[in-house]
């Protein structure tokens, strides 16, 4: 199950925020004089610590600058995890009889989608599935990993000769809608 990142982001962000307002408070604190009035004239380094860094310039820069290439490339995965739009959820279905209606998950009949395409076909090695609508007119979002050298046409066939009929009759679904996304996968990465 994927966790929430929303709670860590809040809390990595709070904690960067206060870090930068702390950093920006005491800056325009020591600029104004408000630590006393020969700080605004003093260099930013204390003497040890500047004079660590010239002694050892020769090896400090370069792993300086590699730490910040390094939190570069952790804030730009960072950044273009934020990024990637979840996956919509599937929809309820709802089904109507004479003596009420019953309602259905959507997660349930897409994992159920998912199942039976993995396990009634062979060269599946993955599937995911979205549904959306109502018992009248549904969509499925079907994504298939196939092995490499398997006959997608005859992968197709099944999907639509045995197991969208048969998702149909379970789901009591009048017409489905299938958006089938059939993808290649690499001999040796068998997922299941």
């Amino acid at each position: 199950m994927r966790r929430d990142p929303d709670r860590l982001n809040r809390a990595v962000l709070i904690i960067l925020a206060v870090a930068a307002i702390a950093v920006g408070i005491w800056g325009i604190g020591r600029a104004a004089g408000w630590f006393g009035d020969h700080q605004p004239d003093q260099p930013l380094l204390i003497p040890s610590v500047a004079d660590y860094v010239a002694r050892n310039a020769h090896w400090f820069w370069p792993v300086a600058a590699a730490v910040s290439v390094v939190i570069c490339v952790l804030a730009l995965a960072w950044l273009r995890a934020q990024l990637r739009l979840p996956r919509p959820a599937s929809t309820d279905l709802v089904i109507q009889a004479a003596d009420g209606q019953l309602r259905v998950q959507g997660d349930a009949l897409a994992d159920a989608l998912r199942d039976d395409v993995t396990t009634s076909i062979e060269s599946v090695q993955r599937a995911s599935a979205r549904v959306a609508g109502d018992n009248q007119e549904l969509d499925v979002d079907l994504r298939v990993e196939v092995e490499e050298d398997a006959d997608l046409n005859q992968v197709r066939g099944l999907i639509e000769s045995e197991v969208l009929p048969r998702f149909s009759r379970a789901a009591c679904v009048a017409q489905i809608t299938t958006y089938l996304d059939l993808r290649l996968q690499p001999a040796g990465r068998h997922v299941k």
